[in-house]
């Protein structure tokens, strides 16, 4: 499916947030590479320094994938391919009772057309 230009509308925030979390991860890998030579090379890397990057680059990758999942949902709201709001399936099971229960209080009275190989006999 080709992306149209209507799918990119409003996106100058997304694709900032992208690009600054481009060059976090850059920075962030870089900085591994290095503790990666620092701890081949013998030296003792405090534990607070890795759990610093550590913790920095899930930081920058949960931001980045909570952006992208709210511009997905915008991009299905607005080609009207997911619900607004979220479904309620109690009230949507309730609905499907009382709907069932009137064909067949209908079919019951003889209101409703049965097909002969529906009948119950």
């Amino acid at each position: 499916m080709a992306m149209e230009p209507s799918d990119f509308k409003g996106t100058e925030d997304a694709r900032l947030l992208l690009e600054d979390s481009q060059r976090s991860i850059r920075e962030m890998l870089f900085v591994f590479k290095v503790l990666s030579e620092r701890l081949d090379g013998g030296d003792a890397v405090p534990q607070a320094e890795l759990t610093k990057a550590i913790t920095s680059l899930a930081g920058a990758r949960n931001k980045l994938l909570d952006e992208v999942r709210r511009y997905e949902d915008r991009v299905l709201r607005d080609k009207k391919l997911t619900a607004d709001s979220i479904l309620d399936f109690d009230e949507l099971r309730a609905e499907l009772g009382r709907k069932l229960d009137r064909i067949r209080k209908h079919r019951e009275a003889g209101s409703v057309f049965v097909r002969a190989e529906q009948r119950r006999d």
